[in-house]
């Protein structure tokens, strides 16, 4: 299950229930290898993503109900919010998330109960058989944090958001770009650059640059987030160096394009900041849209070159 790019529905769904649109897998193809008990939690997961895959969501829902009474799983408990939220219930989805982690917290703890007790007792053996499934509690628990800070940051719900992924990351999820994104829209900014360059020092030992190893995707948004921040302090020759590490990286990059575009015009250089706004429109005309509405393209919104960029054929 992958925990980026969370309003995806594609991404939601765990790989091996993934429709091949390309291919156009029929659903009753992906159910002759789907479980056949019916008293597995497993066989109404599978029933309820195929519903899910075509849009029907409440009948999804239901599905993925008689899923979690049998037993509390992940797939199933991100699968019934991801429903809600494609019903706009948003308060039901996030009700799905604190359900499953109440019951599974409560399980984690004891487990570690269970750790701590055996060790008491010098049953080292023993209890390292029992440590050996705890991360993989924990992992699951702090996925659902995660995916219920997501949610709650795009409710608007900003300080629920960060307690959220503060408690994902305690528990072992990569969750600081995150907030640092989350302090961004709030206008927290001088802790949005804090944050950024904690992410980007703790990768730089995890992955160093003299050793070969590119980027990870956590380094890069971090590196874009300190850069929108210092755009918004008015530190525009930083924000302008930070882009450009960036699009060194992904040189087709059109967020980045347009944004250090729009530095470069509050910072002065007008050619530079239409031929990099020229650019990003190249790749996603999106961008045509926003430019024509931005208020920081306000000093050359009558420049004969901006309109031509910002004007469709």
């Amino acid at each position: 299950m992958s925990r980026r790019t969370v309003d995806n529905k594609e991404i939601l769904l765990p790989y091996k229930w993934k429709i091949d649109e390309e291919l156009q897998t029929p659903i009753a193809a992906l159910r002759a290898s789907s479980p056949s008990d019916k008293s597995t939690y497993e066989y109404w997961r599978h029933e309820a993503y195929d519903y899910y895959n075509i849009g029907k969501f409440n009948e999804a829902i239901k599905f993925f109900d008689k899923s979690l009474e049998i037993k509390p799983n992940l797939g199933a408990c991100l699968g019934k919010a991801s429903a809600f939220k494609e019903l706009g219930k948003h308060d039901q989805a996030i009700k799905c998330y604190d359900d499953y982690l109440e019951k599974q917290q409560h399980k984690t703890m004891k487990l570690l109960k269970r750790v701590g007790a055996l060790l008491l007792r010098q049953s080292r053996k023993a209890a390292d058989k029992w440590y050996e499934v705890a991360p993989e509690k924990w992992y699951e628990v702090a996925e659902v944090w995660w995916y219920k800070g997501s949610l709650l940051t795009n409710l608007h719900r900003y300080a629920d958001a960060i307690q959220s992924y503060e408690k994902s990351e305690k528990l072992g999820f990569d969750s600081q770009v995150d907030i640092a994104g989350v302090f961004g829209q709030m206008g927290k900014y001088s802790e949005v650059i804090k944050r950024s360059e904690e992410v980007i020092r703790l990768e730089d030992i995890r992955y160093p640059p003299d050793q070969g190893h590119l980027p990870s995707h956590r380094k890069i948004a971090a590196m874009f987030f300190k850069a929108n921040a210092l755009d918004a302090l008015g530190n525009f020759d930083e924000a302008i160096k930070c882009y450009d590490q960036v699009i060194t990286i992904q040189q087709e990059s059109s967020d980045t394009l347009y944004y250090r575009g729009r530095s470069k015009v509050k910072n002065g250089d007008i050619m530079g900041g239409l031929s990099d706004l020229k650019a990003a429109v190249e790749l996603d005309d999106k961008y045509q849209k926003l430019a024509n509405s931005d208020k920081d393209f306000e000093s050359i919104r009558n420049d004969p070159v901006f309109r031509s960029i910002v004007t469709k054929p």
